[in-house]
């Protein structure tokens, strides 16, 4: 049984701000073999690496009076947030900020030292990092809330495949894999592009918004059937499940189905805090990952790449 790719989730987030080159120098260090990133708009059209548009989490723009003005409401995704987004601002603003940890229970000994990055700029780290280490590293590249930046007139397939085309990407056997929670514009790269795609799933009761935007009812759960899973097979090459997804649905038989389908398995997302594993595992995320580790998967995104397996 072959070892699943170790997929640092948002660099090694664990130990640094997440999607800063800290993170992903650190992630390269411990040994991932792979990146993951998370891309959304600015106000000009640029694509930025954050998790969320919304900014006050993982910046310091609160401490920006200059930028104030831009603090507003909205609701995404039936969630009511207020903060600052950066479909509001230029990239120039958002380059004056700073990255900060987003979670109160991990250091913040590395807050407030780095920049606010551009897909641009991750890129072209990328290729310098590869022949640094003289090993290939995949980026997993996640188009956050594509129905809604592409409502905005904000879209980002179009200027992604541009910067990865530019970069000389376009085969299945680059090092690039696009992700996306939605489908139909996982289904309109595949027009567009050879990059391997991957269709996430977060929880069985959640449903892909560009489809829930359209009146249809269909959740991840309903997703998992095999004839959805072959529909999916016709434009993805593998699947980025939500760990009780997997564990609530066939496991191993699953993940079997799913690599008769030619689709890959990858899982999220593993980490050493007791509140992030899973119920059954009383707080052991060893023992979560070890339980996972038996079905054949062939990729797990952490945010604790130097985990031992």
């Amino acid at each position: 049984m072959s070892k699943p790719v170790i997929i640092a989730h948002r660099g090694a987030s664990g130990y640094r701000p997440e999607h800063t080159l800290a993170a992903y120098a650190l992630a390269i260090a411990q040994g991932a073999e792979a990146i993951e990133l998370d891309i959304v708009p600015t106000q000009d059209g640029e694509l930025v690496v954050r998790h969320d548009s919304e900014l006050s989490q993982t910046t310091d723009i609160m401490t920006h009076p200059e930028l104030s003005h831009y603090r507003t409401t909205k609701t995404l995704y039936g969630q009511t947030l207020e903060g600052w987004f950066t479909e509001d601002l230029t990239l120039a603003e958002i380059k004056t900020l700073q990255a900060k940890e987003p979670f109160s229970f991990r250091s913040s000994d590395y807050d407030f030292q780095f920049k606010i990055l551009t897909l641009s700029e991750v890129l072209n780290w990328h290729q310098v990092t590869q022949q640094k280490v003289q090993r290939p590293i995949d980026l997993y590249i996640e188009i956050k809330h594509s129905h809604y930046f592409r409502s905005l007139g904000l879209p980002i397939e179009e200027p992604l495949i541009e910067l990865l085309q530019a970069q000389g990407y376009h085969l299945s056997t680059d090092p690039i894999l696009i992700l996306s929670f939605e489908i139909e514009n996982l289904q309109y790269l595949r027009s567009l592009t050879n990059l391997r795609l991957i269709q996430l799933m977060a929880q069985a009761e959640d449903q892909p918004y560009d489809r829930m935007m359209q009146g249809d009812p269909v959740t991840y759960q309903e997703l998992l059937s095999l004839p959805q899973l072959t529909q999916i097979a016709q434009y993805a090459n593998g699947l980025g499940l939500q760990k009780q997804l997997l564990w609530s649905n066939g496991r191993q038989a699953l993940v079997d189905q799913c690599h008769k389908l030619n689709l890959t398995v990858h899982i999220w997302t593993f980490r050493h805090e007791s509140q992030f594993v899973l119920p059954v595992f009383s707080g052991d995320w060893q023992q979560e990952l070890k339980g996972f580790m038996s079905f054949n998967i062939d990729g797990l995104f952490t945010d604790f790449p130097d985990i031992v397996l």
